[in-house]
Order: structure tokens, then sequence, then C-alpha cells
């Protein structure tokens, strides 16, 4: 069985769907760009953010900064806070080292004598740079020593801590209303520079960005990358946690102290003096290998940060413009929707759907490998959401369609050709309908002589019974010839030869007719079998008459949205009804034993080619129709 060339019906249906499928995933695309400019993908980001840090290969640098932590033991040996003495010492004996510059990680706003003078005169003499606490107001600020800040010798310590307690940004420059500082990390890195010649200055790019060395530090926005509406207070940078903190030597005060250590390790070093203890918190949480970091370790990994990025070793975090985020999206939302429009099965789904998110996660991963971020989460969420979308929108669809056709032909065909038009549908329905066809069909029409009278003489349950056992009977003989049932006509069936499987040439127009035919002469046979049956029941024995004509009809579906059926229209139907209705002369053979009178027009007869004994019964003038028709009968 073929189907006609149907090519510009099935690319406008095409068309019609995909374009569909191209608008959902434009939705899709303008709702997630909302979404992620509105901040709701944030922390789905930052976690994705987070997660490639964690497993991102580490730089192999040697840190040039060392660290001196007071652990629990050195707090319990020396108390806290440790004497100006104490201090004073370990200052002294770091120093015989020859750092480039001692950073003290701890508040000397007020004296802990004894030896409160001795640290003065140190802080005088040698290069220190201590730590301020920016608050709001100067009552809620944490000042540093008073020689350091009649020097200058000092930086904040204020550490940004995102709304979910992570530590992802440092800070350069911190201004609180009334005064600009800068930070501790820079404080101490600028000395290690200087001894290269890198002095920070503005950029000639842009005179609000301040360039060290190789490096124009851009700071951060309040839309920067994975941030949305952030708080860009303060000149902030991306952390890059490629820098291992777990490489950056440390040791204890009573190391130093006790001369555990050789005072070389310190030679052009950036040495750090603080806290390293769970009993005095200063620790914070970051998203690398699910550390707990101390605040002078983070100093550290910023201070590395700050002379690598000074002398070309490695770039900045760099984001992509908000132009080409959007651009990108809407590319892995329209794929998204176009693979959901060719998918069908779940294992293609699952397949496709998840290369999609691999090959997302892969390209960010390693352009995150050399600074460069990708937008994450917002482009998985377009890539699923519109495949998914668009795929249960085409299932949708064919669910609607697949029920359309099964209610306008499952009951009237064979199951065969009930999924041969389900496999061509798109040749047949459109908006919902049966798309209108011309075409040349076979019309067939039987009727039971007599009904009226046979049906005044049972009651209504037994009428019902015998009229079904009938129409099932004759029902499947149609089927089993190809027919498709048009309708039920009270006790009279219409069936149509020729559709769906729509003949392209006369040779196919032959079979449909030879089908109806041969239909019709099962008929004879099946009622004379039921007949035997229904005499011995003492039920009513009929005679059918049939009508088959041949001819272009139109075809198509009628009614609403509640109640929609297939049909065909034109003259052949009207025609074909005639010859079933053709009033009884002496030309037409009525032997004893037959049960059914067969009767066909010329236009059928004429595709017969001798395969069935036929007679002529003359030409007949049928109403509504100006030439005559000549009627032939089978004869088998």
């Amino acid at each position: 069985m073929e189907f006609p060339d149907f090519s510009n019906i099935k690319s406008e249906i095409f068309s019609k769907k995909f374009f569909y499928c191209i608008l959902i995933s434009n939705i899709l695309f303008f709702s997630i760009f909302f979404l992620r400019d509105k901040g709701y993908l944030q922390q789905a980001e930052l976690s994705i953010y987070d997660a490639f840090w964690r497993v991102l290969p580490s730089y192999n640098f040697e840190s040039p900064v060392i660290l001196i932590g007071a652990n629990d033991v050195d707090i319990k040996d020396y108390e806290w806070p440790i004497s100006d003495e104490i201090l004073s010492e370990l200052i002294l004996k770091i120093s015989s080292g020859n750092p480039v510059v001692i950073g003290v990680d701890l508040f000397r706003d007020l004296k802990v004598p004894p030896g409160s003078e001795k640290l003065s005169k140190i802080f005088e003499t040698k290069n220190i740079i201590g730590i301020i606490k920016v608050g709001q107001t100067l009552d809620n600020t944490v000042f540093p020593h008073p020689v350091l800040i009649q020097k200058d010798a000092f930086g904040f310590s204020d550490i940004a801590v995102d709304k979910d307690g992570l530590v992802r940004k440092g800070l350069l420059y911190l201004d609180n209303g009334t005064t600009n500082y800068t930070s501790f990390s820079l404080k101490l890195a600028l000395p290690y520079l200087a001894t290269n010649g890198i002095t920070p200055k503005l950029s000639n790019e842009n005179s609000e960005h301040v360039q060290i060395g190789k490096t124009v530090f851009v700071p951060l926005e309040k839309d920067s990358g994975p941030y949305k509406d952030d708080d860009a207070g303060g000149y902030q940078y991306l952390i890059d946690y490629k820098h291992d903190i777990s490489k950056i030597k440390s040791y204890s005060f009573s190391d130093v102290l006790k001369d555990k250590i050789s005072k070389d390790i310190f030679a052009d070093k950036i040495v750090i003096i603080g806290l390293a203890a769970d009993s005095v918190k200063d620790i914070f949480f970051i998203p690398k290998n699910n550390l707990i970091a101390y605040g002078i370790a983070l100093h550290a990994l910023m201070i590395q940060q700050i002379i690598n990025l000074a002398d070309g070793i490695i770039k900045p975090v760099r984001f992509m413009t908000e132009f080409n985020e959007a651009i990108l999206l809407w590319i892995f939302c329209i794929a998204g929707g176009a693979f959901g429009f060719y998918l069908r099965s779940f294992l293609g789904f699952s397949i496709i759907g998840l290369s999609g998110i691999f090959i997302i996660l892969a390209s960010s991963y390693f352009q995150l490998k050399y600074n460069f971020w990708i937008p994450v989460a917002p482009y998985i969420f377009g890539w699923t959401s519109s495949m998914a979308i668009v795929t249960s929108y085409m299932s949708y669809q064919e669910k609607s369609d697949r029920l359309v056709l099964m209610q306008l032909f499952s009951r009237h065909v064979s199951s065969g050709v009930a999924n041969l038009i389900w496999k061509n549908r798109d040749q047949f329905l459109i908006n919902g309908r049966l798309r209108p066809l011309h075409l040349m069909a076979t019309i067939f029409f039987s009727d039971i002589k007599g009904f009226t009278s046979i049906s005044e003489n049972l009651e209504p349950d037994v009428l019902m019974d015998w009229l079904n056992q009938y129409m099932r009977a004759m029902t499947d003989i149609v089927m089993e010839h190809n027919g498709t049932i048009d309708k039920y006509i009270g006790d009279a069936i219409m069936a149509v030869f020729g559709f769906p499987v729509i003949p392209n040439n006369d040779e196919e127009i032959r079979k449909d007719v030879l089908n109806a035919i041969n239909c019709a002469i099962s008929m004879e046979r099946e009622l004379a079998g039921l007949n035997k049956i229904w005499a011995e029941k003492g039920l009513p024995q009929i005679k059918a008459r049939i009508g088959i004509y041949t001819g272009k009809v139109l075809a198509g579906s009628l009614g609403s949205e509640k109640r929609l059926e297939y049909t065909v229209i034109g003259d052949t139907v009207n025609i074909a009804s005639r010859m079933e209705s053709f009033p009884h002369n002496d030309n037409i053979v009525s032997p004893e034993d037959k049960t059914c009178r067969i009767l066909i027009g010329e236009a059928t007869y004429k595709y017969l080619n001798n395969h069935f004994k036929t007679k002529e019964i003359g030409e007949a003038l049928l109403k509504g129709k100006k030439k005559s028709v000549k009627v032939y009968q089978i004869l088998e």
C-alpha cells in the first residue's frame, strides 16, 4: 500500500510544528535570562563554580609567603592575647632572617604589657604591616598600633564573605564613605613587588582601574560572572583557588621562639604572624576541598595571587559579556528545542540530554582552567528545559493527533490500515482535522431490503441484537477488504475503497474496485449463512441491496471538536446511493438463492476487465443528473 506524494503538505505541517517548538524555546530563553538576571540562578551557578575549584589542578608555584600561626598549644603556653614582649621577640627572630616584610595579623590597638615600649620601637624600625578592621563608623572601627598609623603601615583585614558563608572574593581597596583603605594582602604584596620595580598605577585604558605590573585589576560589578545584583562594595576580585593553600609553608610560634626552624627560610619572603588555632576563632569556609581556612592562610593566598598576576604568570578570572552570555543561552535553548522536536524515545532523550550537559560542563571546566568563566547553570537549565518541554509538547501533539485519527478510523478500518494512517499522519492532519483531499474512490452502499416492515414486527431489544449481529458481520468483511466504514445510516452501511490508502494510478483504482465488489460478494455469502442461523432461531431472513460507484470525491472531517467524523462527499457518493436504491425492473436478475443484489455504474464497470460476470441493466436517468448513467449487475 502506498501513499501519494504529499511533500508540500508534510513540509507545511513540519514547518508549523517546528515553528511552535522554536517559539517555546525562545519563550524559555527569555524566562531563563530573566531568572538569571534577577539572581535566582546565582546559588546554583556558584555551587558549580565551587565544584570546579575542587577538581581543577593546582598551580605548581612556590608561595612567597610563610605563615607563623599561634596554635592551641602556643595559646596554652604563652596565654592569649600574647604579650607585647613575646610578640617583640617573635618579630625580632623573624627579622633576623631578612624577610621582605612582616605582616602582623593581630590587633594591637591596646597595649598588652610587658614589652609594650619594646614593641613600639620595633614597629618604628622594622618593615612591619599591621591590620585595621574597618567599621561603618569610627566607633566600630578597630585601629592598628599608633606607630603603624603614623607610618601608614597597615591594611584592612576584612574578608568578603558571600551570603552562603563562603569566601570567593578578595579585596584590594575598601571605602567606608570617608576614607579609602588598602587591603592587608595588597600592603604585604607591594614591598615584595617593589623589589622588581613593580608599583601600582592607574590603567591607561580606564583611569578607574588599577594596574599592578602586567595585569589590570578590573573590579567586580554587581552583575559580574555568576553574581547578580550582588554587593560590589570596595575593589573586589575573584579569588583563584587553583592557588593551593595547603602548599603554603606554615609554622607555630614555638617553632620560631624555640629556634626549631632556621631563620634562613625567611629570606626574601613575606611573613604573616597571626592565629592558627581552633580555640580562638579566625576561620573561614572556602570552596576548595571543603576546607576551613585560617584568616592568615586566606591573606597568604590572596598575596600569592596578586604577585602572580602582577608578574603575568597567570591571568585574572574573566567573564563573558552579558550580550555573549545571552547569545550562547539562546543557542542552547534553540538546540534543546530542536533535539526535542525530533526525539521520541526515552533512551534517545536521555543520551542526547546527558551528552549536552556533559559538553556544557566540560567546556566550562576547561575554560575555567585558563581563568575564563562560562555560566553553566543557565545553559544547563536552558538546554534541558527546552528539550524536555518541546519533547512533551510534541508527545502531546502526537497523542492528540493519534486520538483524532483513531477516533475517526480505528472502528472503521483494519488495524493494519489504522497503523499505516498513524505512521503517515502528517499527510492527513492539519489543526486536529483531516486535511480535505480530492481523490478517486469507490463508494459502497448496502441496505436491507424491506427493513421497515421487519422492524415493525420485532421487539426493540430483539431487533437491536439481530441488527447488531448483521452489522458486525458486514463491518468485518468491509475491513477485511481494505475498505473504510464511512457511516451507518439506520440499517444501511456506507463504505469507501480508496482512502486512506489513496490510489495513484488506474491500476490502484482497479484494485479498489475489485476489493469493493469482492466485499459485496463476501457479504452475500455471509448473509446466506446468517439467514440459516436466523431461520433456526425464528428470526427474519433478509436480502440486501448493494450499490457501487467510482469517481472523484472530497474526503475530510466534518463536525465540531466535540463530535468529529470522517466522511467523503460529492456526486460520486450520490450516484452510489442511487445504485443501491435503484428500482427493480425486468432486466435485473433475482434468483431465489441470491441474497444480495449488486449494482455498479459504468465508471466502475470499466475497471473490471472481465473479472466478474455482469449484465447490463440499461441506462437510467438518476435524480439530480442531466446525463443518464449505465447500470450493471454483478452476477458473479
